[in-house]
């Protein structure tokens, strides 16, 4: 007499079960079925897969947003070398100028594309004076290029500049990079590759 409802019970136990799995793959809301699970009660393979799912969905919550409204970035940074600022980023890095000015509100500036407006680098000096020196040998600038050819180029120009490599703080980027300071001693780090979420 009791195999029937058993049976019953069972079947229904794995219809909540991919209903669950189902729903999870296709993305809806993950706590609506969550909490009908626990009142109905099912598999716990059907928790596994909410769990998992959750997990997921917390992990990479915040990776496929486009909500973020800004459309251009970037870095300013004040010194008293601006000539020499901009000879290392122009001539021996290979940046290109976008925009100077002189004299606003007592300030000289140039920016510089990474490598154009979209991403780009703003060094100012004040007629007061602007000294900026790094605050430590792990403040960087990672530009990541494939071609290990290209940063010999750069690191050979740089060099010619009177820019030597130097020795970096962190071990992590020894044997995979070139590191030179430019007239501030703020570091550029030339990684040969590109940086890929896993």
């Amino acid at each position: 007499m009791l195999v029937k409802p058993m049976l019953v019970s069972y079947i229904w136990q794995w219809f909540v079960t991919f209903s669950v799995a189902w729903l999870s793959a296709v993305g809806k809301n993950w706590y609506v079925y969550f909490i009908l699970m626990l009142i109905i009660g099912t598999h716990p393979f059907a928790l596994a897969v909410v769990v998992h799912d959750v997990t997921h969905y917390s992990a990479n919550m915040n990776t496929n947003s486009t909500d973020f409204p800004a459309v251009q970035f970037r870095i300013a940074r004040p010194t008293d070398k601006l000539a020499k600022v901009v000879q290392f980023y122009e001539d021996g890095l290979g940046l290109r100028k976008l925009y100077s000015f002189a004299g606003h509100e007592e300030y000289d500036g140039v920016m510089l594309g990474l490598p154009n407006a979209q991403y780009h680098l703003e060094f100012t000096t004040h007629k007061s004076g602007s000294p900026c020196p790094a605050p430590t040998k792990d403040n960087l600038l990672v530009l990541y290029i494939p071609e290990l050819e290209k940063i010999a180029e750069i690191k050979n120009r740089l060099a010619s500049l009177g820019y030597p490599e130097v020795e970096p703080e962190n071990p992590y980027w020894k044997g995979k990079s070139v590191t030179i300071e430019d007239p501030d001693g703020w570091r550029v780090v030339l990684f040969n590759g590109k940086f890929e979420i896993e």
